[in-house]
């Protein structure tokens, strides 16, 4: 491994001490609002936090590579790459006079999946992508992408069974054998506002809305408010939870002995 990302003096530091002469690159902030994930805070520097570091970068032996962002996952805005590239290329210019020219940009990820909500298409977010780097970076650069939910999110099910219904406060609940400690963490992370499509075995025309609930002990276990599915459901009876290929079993745990989900290869 040659290539590191930081965005602090002191991973800079640490970088110097145990990788000496690697090449680095920065991850700068976006502050690029509407995914349903947001990933800011806990990575990212402003532009002229970014241009300090690289300089120091250089200064302790260590070669100025590039720049990194990521607008957020499931971002439903294109626009918010044309907003990054426009800052990541101020860097860039910023650079130049004190002799560092960067080879390398990377978008990051946040490229969408459908879930129940559409999205626009990935050519929309290709075309926007492309004009940005032509109207704002001011040298021909490497670009690389992080496409991982846009890429896999659609190829997975997930099979869930019910095991117990209840009625409270005239709400009717199913409590379902996975929940968001063993597969669906992210339902969590969201404040449930990333809703999956959902089915089940009975595919009845009556239809009836259902809190839906993990078999853990903890009251945040809970992924779905008033999703419609067929009346009548009882312990038995399956969920099935499409889009389910990204972010599931890898978050999975066997938190209060609950078993993370199997996974099965179809052809």
């Amino acid at each position: 491994m040659w290539r590191f990302a930081f965005d602090s003096r002191s991973e800079l530091d640490k970088l110097a001490e145990h990788a000496p002469g690697a090449a680095v690159y920065v991850r700068l902030a976006t502050g690029s609002p509407g995914s349903k994930v947001p990933s800011e805070g806990k990575f990212g520097v402003a532009g002229d936090q970014a241009v300090e570091l690289l300089r120091s970068a250089r200064s302790l032996g260590l070669h100025p590579y590039g720049i990194a962002y990521h607008v957020g996952s499931q971002m439903t805005d294109p626009r918010a790459w044309e907003h990054a590239t426009r800052r990541s290329a101020a860097v860039l210019r910023e650079l130049q006079p004190h002799g560092i020219t960067l080879r390398m940009l990377n978008i990051g990820g946040g490229f969408p999946a459908r879930y129940t909500d559409p999205v626009p298409d990935l050519s929309d977010y290709g075309a926007c992508i492309r004009r940005a780097v032509a109207r704002h970076l001011p040298y021909p650069i490497q670009l690389c992408a992080e496409p991982g939910r846009a890429l896999v999110a659609e190829a997975g099910v997930l099979v869930a069974t019910v095991i117990g219904t209840a009625e409270r406060a005239g709400k009717s609940w199913l409590h379902l054998d996975v929940g968001a400690f063993n597969g669906m963490m992210e339902t969590l992370l969201t404040g449930n506002r990333l809703v999956y499509p959902l089915t089940d075995s009975r595919a009845a025309a009556e239809r009836c809305a259902y809190h839906i609930t993990g078999p853990t002990c903890d009251s945040q276990d809970t992924m779905f408010f008033g999703v419609a599915l067929s009346r009548g459901l009882v312990p038995g009876d399956q969920v099935y939870i499409y889009t389910a290929g990204a972010y599931t079993t890898c978050y999975a745990s066997t938190f209060n002995g609950c078993c993370a989900p199997t996974t099965h290869c179809l052809p």
